[in-house]
């Protein structure tokens, strides 16, 4: 049971009471990074209400909110989301609706149990309207002469984070055993099985699409260490400073892996005026000393090596049709083709999504746009989709698989027939001649 909300109070009022908590947690982990570099920078003159002021923007970016700022140095909309404090949030959401789902005893038996999902439901809508009310509330209170939060994206986003971040805690909550010992089911298997079949091959294939671009991007700044080493030396941040500035790359690191992703599907990705960033070539200009970015690829064309990566995200997402097509093989026709078609659509679909969320503006100079170009994602993320599943389908229909199975497996009887006959004895008699010379009554 849920120890920080009574059990005895209705699924609405334990979602908002859940929300509470929630918006406490993560004001709590940018709030305080924030008054800890205020407090040990002996060269800041910042006070401690700007200090609680940048920890609630923080938040408020975090979310996918905007702010505008008025700096001097920077003028204009400020909408470039942090993915990896977009994570947090998620996981914050996630874990309070975990607990809360469990709390609520959603299956039983190996089931859902009766008005689960209308439990369930209400749970979520509490949380969503208290938590999305809760941020715009703060992001109102929270206006500054020099960064001022929009209020309504505060709502929208936090409402946005709310929805995903609770439907995978009760997703979870779903998944995992119960306390009493009897196992619950894994969520897809509480689907219809077409719906279950594509869930899980967009789960492998959006895993595998994500973990290639936090891949990349863990190569380029191993490549790139040694100027990512001294651009961090040359801002001299000190040891507080140090550990807030290893806190912001970390909260960018997953929007670069999506920037990455978006360039290996063969999109482009912009860092400001006049640069650009593809498979063919790199074209940057002059960027914000930021030592994460040192691994941005020199300026030139690429090699044509370097443009057959895009087979890398055509292989992950190969590899998540071959699972669906195992899965829908004893399914009716229209049921096995409306999977087919679905998930390459919709993976293609969450790409341009994430991409587009990705995207952003920092102020209304140089870097207005930053970010994947949605117009030239379109077709290429299709492709990448689209070919790799048909390819995948085409060999399970054709029965390339089994044929080049029996293939091998007569080029391999050959061969020690041909060896057999080298070393002088008697070849190798398979099991059809066998047969053949016993049922032969002329023989």
């Amino acid at each position: 049971m849920n120890r920080n909300v009574p059990h005895s109070a209705s699924p609405l009022m334990q979602g908002a009471v859940s929300a509470l908590i929630a918006v406490a947690t993560v004001l709590a982990l940018t709030v305080v990074p924030a008054l800890a570099a205020q407090i040990a920078g002996s060269r800041s003159t910042a006070t401690v209400l700007d200090a609680l002021l940048l920890g609630i923007h923080a938040t408020i970016l975090g979310h996918g909110g905007g702010l505008v700022v008025s700096t001097g140095v920077v003028d204009g909309a400020m909408t470039l989301t942090p993915f990896g404090l977009t994570a947090v949030m998620l996981a914050v959401s996630a874990e309070r609706l975990l607990r809360l789902g469990r709390a609520l005893g959603l299956v039983e038996g190996g089931h859902l149990r009766p008005h689960a999902l209308r439990d369930a439901g209400a749970a979520l809508t509490g949380y969503t309207a208290v938590y999305a009310g809760l941020l715009g509330a703060i992001a109102s209170v929270a206006q500054h002469p020099l960064v001022r939060p929009v209020v309504l994206s505060a709502v929208v986003s936090g409402a946005l984070v709310a929805v995903v971040g609770g439907l995978a805690g009760i997703g979870l909550a779903l998944a995992r055993p119960r306390r009493d010992g009897r196992a619950a089911p894994a969520t897809p298997a509480l689907l219809p099985t077409p719906v279950g079949a594509v869930a899980r091959a967009l789960a492998v294939g959006a895993a595998g699409l994500t973990a290639l671009g936090m891949l990349t991007m863990a190569v380029l700044l191993l490549v790139a260490a040694p100027r990512v080493v001294a651009l961090t030396d040359a801002l001299a941040p000190g040891p507080v400073g140090g550990v807030v500035l290893i806190l912001l790359q970390l909260a960018l690191l997953p929007t670069l892996g999506v920037w990455a992703l978006v360039v290996l599907c063969g999109g482009s990705v912009t860092l400001g005026t006049g640069t650009l960033q593809t498979l063919g070539a790199s074209s940057t200009g002059v960027m914000p000393a930021l030592p994460l970015l040192a691994a941005v690829p020199d300026p030139g064309e690429h090699p044509l090596a370097v443009r057959a990566l895009v087979l890398l995200p055509a292989a992950v997402v190969a590899l998540g049709a071959v699972l669906l097509v195992r899965q829908t093989r004893d399914l009716e026709p229209r049921e096995r083709w409306g999977a087919w078609v679905a998930y390459p659509l919709l993976l293609a679909l969450g790409i341009q999504l994430l991409a587009g969320l990705s995207a952003g503006s920092i102020g209304a100079g140089r870097l207005a746009e930053v970010g994947p170009r949605a117009t030239d994602l379109v077709l290429p993320v299709l492709a990448v989709c689209v070919l790799p599943t048909v390819a995948v389908i085409a060999v399970d229909r054709l029965g390339l698989v089994d044929r080049g199975r029996a293939g091998l497996e007569d080029l391999r009887r050959r061969v020690e027939r041909a060896e057999q006959i080298e070393r002088g004895g008697q070849p190798p008699r398979d099991q059809g001649s066998a047969a053949e010379e016993t049922t032969d009554p002329l023989r």
